[in-house]
């Protein structure tokens, strides 16, 4: 009992505890065998869980793509070296143990024996090596400054990898899991184009819980059990079966006519429709998720409208984000006026610059920038561009648009599918406002770092596309994540929000909640930050009962 406390103890430690220690770290499965896992209850074998996504991912491949669309599906194909829990502390995966050296720069894992692909292959740590010197470590947004800072990987023998670091980098086992981290085959994508190898597409080889069937694209896609997955007894479930409905009321009516039976994820959840969601009987609703900022980003360097920071500043005093919030989220979000989200409270500065809501203010700024009205009480036009097919912009840009004009911006929404607005956006930098979430996991390392340090301005999806550049943010940034002392990475986010709030590249509106939803019938959801991993976890309460020993749980 005394040894089961203890694991349990140490299992609910705070995720800052880990990241901001730097000292050596020894994980070791044995020593947690005693302590019950996350699964809870008796799970059951069999059943076929249906959820509801907008569309259909653009690639199987999560080694050049981590968009929740694409992670939704690749990570239950595919696995990390360590998946997180719902405080992000890391368990493990693919790796049944670790270490990280007292310099907080050499991470040695040590892989479970006798994984295997989809394909019968046995994995190996050059797999690894592969996957993050090839795929992720060149194409992941949110990663990219972690990967981006490995010096080597040794593969000393088939079981174990050492990874060297370039600088200590104490987010570094956040960006481990499935989503951003996810372990690809060298044997399927060595001497292949990793962009057009047509294993994006179909057939993809994992090591996940489950393997695809089937592919309708704008229909469905069905993934069925691996019966030769790592975990004894596990997935749980015969299949998932995801079913693409673009329209949001759409889905929320599948929800409630139980054609779908859970809609997990901010890009599929229906907002508009949260209302009638909670009014559905035996349904689990549970609001996790990594932190996630909304808001307005402007592109000033090719725009010499936006250029001005009169201009800027005006924009953030016209803006009402509590309006925005209560009828563009149905009240489904916090106001925020930092580029760190209050989601991560250690990291949170609320003493930042803040522009409240006033128009009158916002008109006087614009005309000291030169912009009057002219007779048709327009100043200039600018174009919004967002992602088409989300309803959760639809009507928050709506709304931002109306905000604008009452102080004489004239807006042209700008609905972009997702390839054309990664391309124009983000690569070629053709836009002039732009409007969508973006997810900052538990780590400003992790999500903000890519959106405001120079080096992230590589024209890669979802890295630095405003082009700010700040030579003290830049400091400050790579001062954060090599301290081992909390005080001073506390100190120097919060200079960072400042300046930045200061200079204002984005103006944050919101830190988004994030409901998830699913019917009792089904048990064993939502135990990750990204809801829609771990659903190997999940049981079916119509299935056939399991005896203790018949499965693995997790350690």
């Amino acid at each position: 009992m005394a040894k089961a406390k203890k694991d349990n103890a140490r299992s609910g430690r705070s995720r800052r505890a880990i990241l901001l220690t730097l000292a050596v770290t020894t994980f070791v499965l044995g020593e947690r065998a005693a302590w019950a896992g996350p699964i809870h209850g008796t799970p059951r074998r069999g059943g076929t869980l249906v959820l509801a996504i907008t569309t259909d991912p653009s690639t199987l491949n999560c080694g050049i793509e981590s968009s929740q669309i694409v992670a939704t599906i690749t990570t239950q194909i595919y696995s990390g070296l360590i998946h997180l829990d719902e405080n992000s502390d890391p368990h493990p995966e693919l790796a049944k143990s670790w270490t990280i050296s007292p310099d907080g720069r050499i991470y040695t894992f040590h892989l479970k024996e006798n994984v295997r692909w989809h394909d019968g292959k046995p994995l190996t740590s050059a797999d690894v090596k592969y996957s993050f010197e090839n795929l992720v470590g060149k194409y992941n947004a949110r990663g990219r400054e972690a990967y981006g800072n490995i010096s080597s990987i040794e593969t000393p023998d088939k079981d174990t990898v050492v990874i060297r670091l370039k600088k200590p980098y104490s987010p570094f086992m956040e960006v481990l899991s499935a989503h951003d981290g996810c372990i690809m085959p060298k044997h399927i994508y060595e001497g292949t184009d990793v962009m057009t190898n047509p294993r994006n597409l179909r057939d993809p080889v994992g090591t996940g819980p489950f393997k695809l069937k089937e592919w309708v694209r704008g229909s469905h896609i069905t993934l069925v059990r691996n019966e030769n997955y790592h975990k004894k007894g596990r997935p749980f479930l015969d299949s998932l079966i995801f079913r693409i409905i673009p329209n949001a009321a759409s889905r929320a009516i599948a929800f409630e006519t139980g054609e779908v039976q859970a809609i997990t994820g901010s890009q599929s959840f229906p907002y508009q429709q949260l209302d009638r969601l909670k009014k559905v009987p035996n349904t689990l609703l549970k609001d996790i998720g990594s932190p996630s900022v909304i808001g307005l980003h402007f592109n000033f360097k090719d725009n010499p409208i936006l250029g001005k920071r009169e201009v800027r500043l005006a924009m953030a005093h016209a803006i009402d984000k509590e309006f925005i919030v209560q009828h563009g989220f149905r009240g489904s979000g916090k106001l925020i006026d930092s580029v760190i989200p209050a989601g991560i409270p250690w990291a949170y500065n609320p003493n930042v610059p803040k522009y409240s809501h006033d128009p009158a203010k916002a008109n006087a700024l614009l005309d000291q920038a030169g912009y009057r009205r002219k007779d048709s009480g327009v100043r200039f036009a600018l174009r919004l561009s967002f992602e088409s097919g989300n309803a959760n912009s639809e009507r928050p840009v709506e709304i931002l648009r109306e905000q604008l004009k009452r102080v004489g911006i004239d807006i042209k929404l700008e609905r972009l599918e997702r390839s054309v607005m990664l391309d124009k956006v983000f690569r070629k930098y053709d836009y002039d406002l732009w409007w969508g979430p973006l997810t900052t996991r538990g780590h400003p390392a992790l999500g903000v770092a890519r959106l405001y340090t120079t080096s992230s301005i590589t024209g890669r999806p979802f890295t630095n596309f405003t082009r700010y550049s700040n030579p003290k943010v830049d400091q400050l940034f790579d001062l954060a994540v090599r301290t081992s002392k909390k005080d001073e990475m506390v100190k120097a986010y919060h200079e960072i929000q400042e300046i930045i709030m200061r200079d204002l590249p984005s103006v944050p509106v919101a830190d988004r909640l994030q409901p998830n939803v699913i019917r009792n019938e089904f048990r064993g959801a939502f135990t990750s930050t990204e809801t829609y991993e771990r659903m190997d976890e999940i049981w079916w309460t119509k299935g056939t009962p399991l005896k203790e020993g018949e499965y693995d749980r997790d350690s």
